[in-house]
């Protein structure tokens, strides 16, 4: 961050006489001080290594208040009277030793030049420890980028093959044979000084901790300013980059690091470099992991009202979770396949982007280019549609200023439900977001956050009666349900009216929003019951099938006004949900827009969980059917976990779907769920029975 004017010299004159009494104690120094001017512009600050013999700073002659001396009145204090200063370079961070500083040694520009230029060349590793926008402008010849936060640098933990299996392909290459190396070399981009919280130090620690490692461990003195100045026929630009600005001039020595912190480059970066520094699995597995495993929990009684032959008719990847002390590990060890897929991935479209070799085939890129020029639309900076599913604006319009959205097409293998999952809209995409209710013919919106949540704003309002480019909504009701009588869990339940201003023959279309409060950020609902009876609502509105008995149900539980009846019409309120709902093919093809607040974590938890359901009612229906065609893919399919699978082909069309160990559980938790209240209802007899769980059972 800039300081303003004159802040670094009034801060310099404050520290000088902040130290004075400090510096008092050393034996050289005169015990009589004279006062400076606290208006001086300019300081000289000594090295921080060495005080010198005798300053001229004033220290007050009654108490000391606040740490600071007055410069008003010169006074005579004990050499005794105050500790020996204490510089931001020799200050120790938690498991930092004097050690570990003496075994990394500087090495100058020129040194290391020789030894690039000698015959053992190939045996000195060089490091580079800056962001990778600096690191693809300029480089020393053959050095390899560490894109590396530094909070996991700092993690005694994060041991060097930790590092490795966090770098791209090309770059694990080039560290494979890290331990035959005679010389490690870390520089960034102008240190003249080492430490102890900067990331050449954490960087090169990690070499001196490492028992595998025999050889010199080295830090590039000047970084590679002066390295370029001095050696500049060593330093490389890659043909893709942007030319090469001239190197900044070396920080001068005199200046201490605070914390080991540099400013940062105010060059303009290309937009793909944010991204890729911020792969969500790079430090979410830093420590070989998804986390410890996660039980899976069901409705209390659940299993204990079902025979055991009946439950041994579920299929065998869900069968092989219940009861079983191994079932969270095996859970736990799917995540982690699923996560460590996702990031080799992500590195591939890296290394695609960046023009260098990859894995992935031709026509399975997975590029976001159509994100990167629209920054300004994204929520977060990590959070990119793919271009082959990313759902595409009318550009014809008067206000599109360009396709783009972010927001993605999903669906699927076997499952006849379509979503469109979006980011929490902003104020500047509003009309986008309309645009694609609109184009889509989109009936359901669910929404599964609140607009703010612990004190961050994690959507905006996009649902106020007004116009929004060319689109007018308005609100025609809202009213709270209750999900489950178990949980007690409501959901806020709008209806509006959408209309196009550009096409005033085209009829007004109703659309339902659905908004649920109840499932925090990076968690989960607290009952699988909700989740379940959540996709049960989602889907009655989707296809038109939510029919008077319902509404009035979930009214009457939600402490509403009871309807004078519950047939079908008896309530004029109830049945005109029914009446402006049509059921029909087309219905069934309209996709459901779902969103959080990025459109992964909660969106993919509902998308994968009602996805595996919509599977298991097909199969369900084809095995009622009967034949022994039905009988053989019912079979097929008796070992295959589709949640593992669906959240695999989810993230293939959209990043980060289901992002943590605990949502995942959770798409198990709700499909188990669901399974047992289907034999429930299937045991209880078409009469139903006392007891039975009504709001979570589904439509076939």
């Amino acid at each position: 961050m800039a300081q303003p004017p004159g802040s670094a010299s009034s801060h310099s004159s404050v520290s000088s006489a902040s130290s004075a009494s400090s510096l008092s104690s050393f034996p050289n120094s005169s015990p009589s001080f004279s006062a400076p001017s606290m208006s001086s512009s300019t300081s000289s600050v000594s090295s921080p290594l060495a005080p010198p013999a005798a300053m001229s700073l004033a220290v007050p002659s009654g108490p000391v208040s606040g740490g600071l001396a007055s410069p008003l009145t010169p006074t005579t204090v004990s050499p005794l009277s105050f500790a020996p200063p204490v510089s931001p370079l020799t200050h120790m961070p938690p498991g930092v030793t004097p050690a570990d500083l003496a075994a990394v040694h500087a090495i100058q520009p020129r040194e290391l030049a020789a030894e690039l230029r000698g015959p053992d060349a190939g045996s000195v590793l060089v490091l580079d420890v800056r962001p990778f926008v600096q690191f693809r402008a300029r480089q020393i010849a053959g050095a390899t980028n560490l894109c590396v936060p530094s909070t996991l640098l700092k993690r005694p933990a994060f041991t060097i093959a930790k590092i490795l299996n966090s770098l791209a392909a090309d770059a694990h290459a080039s560290l494979a044979d890290w331990q035959r190396a005679r010389k490690v070399v870390v520089y960034d981009n102008d240190a003249t000084t080492l430490a102890p919280s900067s990331a050449i130090f954490q960087t090169a620690k990690k070499f001196v901790h490492d028992e595998g490692f025999a050889g010199e461990i080295c830090y590039l003195k000047g970084g590679l300013c002066q390295f370029a100045a001095q050696c500049g026929d060593l330093t490389t630009c890659p043909a893709e980059a942007p030319a090469c600005d001239a190197p900044r001039p070396a920080r001068d020595a005199s200046v201490p690091i605070m914390a080991g912190l540099h400013m940062p480059s105010l060059a303009s970066a290309s937009p793909v470099e944010p991204f890729f520094a911020d792969i969500r699995q790079n430090v979410d597995l830093a420590d070989g992991g998804v986390g410890e495993p996660i039980p899976i929990c069901l409705p209390p009684n659940l299993l204990a009202s079902l025979p055991q032959q009946w439950i041994a008719e579920l299929p065998r990847w869900m069968s092989d979770l219940l009861g079983s002390a191994e079932a969270p590990a095996k859970v736990a060890g799917r995540f982690l396949q699923l996560e460590l897929e996702e990031k080799r991935r992500l590195q591939d479209t890296y290394l695609s982007m960046m023009h260098k070799p990859c894995s992935l085939a031709a026509n399975r890129l997975f590029t976001f280019a159509s994100a990167l020029e629209r920054v300004t639309k994204n929520r977060y900076k990590s959070i990119y549609p793919f271009d082959h599913t990313r759902v595409k604006l009318r550009t014809e319009r008067a206000d599109a200023q360009s396709d783009y959205i972010n927001a993605s097409h999903l669906r699927a293998e076997g499952s006849r439900t379509r979503y469109i999952a979006t980011q929490g809209p902003l104020p500047e995409t509003f009309s986008d977001f309309w645009s694609v209710v609109w184009d889509q013919r989109v009936r359901v919106i669910l929404m599964l956050t609140p607009i703010q949540e612990g004190g961050q704003v994690k959507c905006d309002l996009y649902w106020a009666d007004r116009t929004y480019g060319q689109f007018v909504v308005a609100k025609l009701s809202e009213e709270v349900l209750e999900l489950s009588p178990e949980t007690r869990t409501t959901v806020c339940v709008r209806q509006f009216a959408l209309t196009h201003t550009a096409e005033p023959f085209s009829p007004m279309r109703q659309v339902i929003h659905i908004q649920f409060e109840g499932w925090p950020d990076l968690g989960t609902p607290s009952n699988p019951l909700d989740l379940v009876s959540l996709i049960r609502l989602t889907k009655s509105y989707n296809l038109g099938t939510v029919d008077a008995a319902d509404i009035h149900r979930l009214r009457t539980v939600a402490g509403h006004s009871p309807c004078r009846g519950v047939r079908a019409g008896a309530c004029r309120d109830c049945a005109s949900v029914r009446s402006n709902t049509p059921h029909s093919d087309e219905a069934a093809q309209r996709p459901i827009v779902v969103h959080c607040s990025a459109g992964c974590g909660r969106t993919g938890t509902f998308c994968t969980t009602d996805s595996v359901i919509d599977i298991l009612e097909q199969q369900d229906t084809q095995a009622l059917a009967g034949g022994d065609a039905a009988a053989v893919r019912r079979e097929l399919v008796r070992d295959v976990d589709l949640v593992s699978r669906v959240v695999h082909e989810l993230r293939t069309q959209r990043l980060y779907m289901v992002q943590n160990l605990r949502q995942f559980v959770m798409c198990y938790e709700a499909v188990l769920t669901w399974k047992l209240l289907r034999l429930r209802e299937r045991l209880a007899g078409p009469d139903g029975a006392p007891g039975r769980v009504a709001a979570p059972d589904m439509h076939s």
